[in-house]
């Protein structure tokens, strides 16, 4: 399982998360014990796209980050219940200002920009939902339900977004009044 580069630092070294593909169950999560590596439990029924993003109230797991409605897992590394799923997108964040079409142009690093795509962020205060767009929401991490905070339109595109001394720094762009592409960084307090 892919592990996103700002949750590698705090990755457990009891275990091991992979997945194993089989006739019955499809695409399974399995957690492997750190020293034996056999399997302590299971999550059947996953999909193909899935990416750690933190350890933190339990493994965070973003599914389907390439989808329109991707969502948080919360699993209790222990015995792999799920302690909880954030509801569809759509419902924590902003209304989308603009279309939400399939590729809107290239990102600087060559890559299609394509403007629904969710960037997730842990931070100590919840868990930052970046939509392309411009739009952010906090979700609480206590229960991946309750929005903490919502802003839209903070710049036209997020390229990045990453968590360093306390603050939510954003890399995109906006649109100047002569309708050229402008670079940006915005810095947010989290809380």
């Amino acid at each position: 399982v892919r592990i996103a580069t700002r949750a590698l630092a705090g990755a457990p070294i009891d275990g091991l998360l992979v997945q194993r593909r089989s006739e019955e169950e499809g695409i399974s999560l399995v957690w492997l014990d750190g020293t034996t590596l056999q399997p302590v439990w299971s999550l059947p029924g996953r999909g193909s796209e899935v990416e750690i993003v933190g350890w933190a109230p339990g493994i965070l797991l973003w599914e389907g980050g390439g989808d329109r409605e991707p969502r948080l897992t919360a699993v209790d590394p222990e015995d792999g219940e799920i302690l909880w799923t954030t509801p569809r997108t759509t419902e924590v964040m902003p209304p989308a200002g603009r279309l939400m079409g399939e590729v809107e142009g290239l990102m600087p690093n060559g890559e299609q920009f394509e403007i629904y795509r969710i960037l997730p962020t842990v931070t100590d205060h919840g868990v930052v939902f970046a939509r392309r767009d411009g739009s952010l929401s906090c979700i609480d991490l206590d229960d991946g339900r309750s929005v903490r905070w919502s802003r839209r339109g903070l710049m036209d595109r997020i390229y990045e977004v990453a968590e360093y001394g306390g603050l939510l720094h954003l890399a995109g762009a906006s649109r100047s009044e002569n309708g050229v592409m402008v670079g940006r960084v915005v810095s947010l307090d989290p809380q």
